[in-house]
């Protein structure tokens, strides 16, 4: 993840999963700089930080998505604070900033499961996954699906937000985050699970969307 108001930072979030979790944290580095700064003050300890997200109209806030929750930085990772993302203990794998109101933050989860602020990471509230019918070609984890591990807004019309679920398919929101159904249920190539890891719609050929 890249940042910059007349000095480019880049941070990488540190992350394993099952048998190979590792040190996790932050690491950032800066123009200029030789060597990686570890930021992770702040955070849990061996934070698994697998979703990180810069605020696009004041890059020195920045937010982390961990194995306990969402925090914020605003002095570039420096210091760090818990928000209250409403599912408290669920794992983070996903993050996305509203392109034109960068107040709205979404979170994506695992086990598959969704939160939008509208304030800019004060509160939070959890978004409807009801109505998602798993295509019937993934079998991990039924009902709920495993996690978001990507999502992205149609720049082209923000009410359009997809997420990828890991072993799950992509889901689809037509307004702004309230909803989301399935939208991708066969035929398939292959009888096998249908395993995204993320979701980019480009802006320069409105709703088109590449997995």
């Amino acid at each position: 993840m890249v940042a910059s108001d007349h000095r480019t930072y880049v941070y990488v979030g540190l992350a394993g999963e099952g048998d190979y979790i590792g040190e996790g944290g932050i690491v950032r580095r800066g123009d200029g700089e030789e060597q990686w700064r570890d930021i992770s003050k702040g955070l849990p300890e061996n934070a698994q930080v697998r979703g990180l997200a810069i605020r696009p109209d004041d890059p020195k806030i920045v937010f982390a998505g961990t194995d306990t929750g969402v925090y914020r930085s605003k002095d570039r990772g420096d210091t760090w604070e818990a928000l209250n993302d409403t599912t408290s203990g669920h794992e983070v794998w996903s993050l996305a900033i509203h392109p034109d109101n960068p107040n709205v933050i979404l979170a994506g989860y695992e086990p598959c499961s969704i939160s939008r602020s509208e304030d800019g990471g004060d509160t939070w509230k959890v978004m409807d996954t009801s109505q998602v019918v798993y295509p019937h070609i993934t079998t991990y984890m039924p009902p709920t699906g495993k996690r978001v591990i990507g999502m992205a807004f149609d720049p082209s019309n923000t009410k359009d937000i997809y997420a990828a679920v890991e072993v799950g398919g992509l889901l689809a929101s037509r307004d702004g985050g309230e909803s989301w159904v399935s939208v991708i249920d066969g035929p398939y190539i292959k009888n096998n699970t249908l395993d995204l890891h993320q979701v980019e719609v480009s802006a320069a050929a409105p709703g088109t969307v590449h997995i």
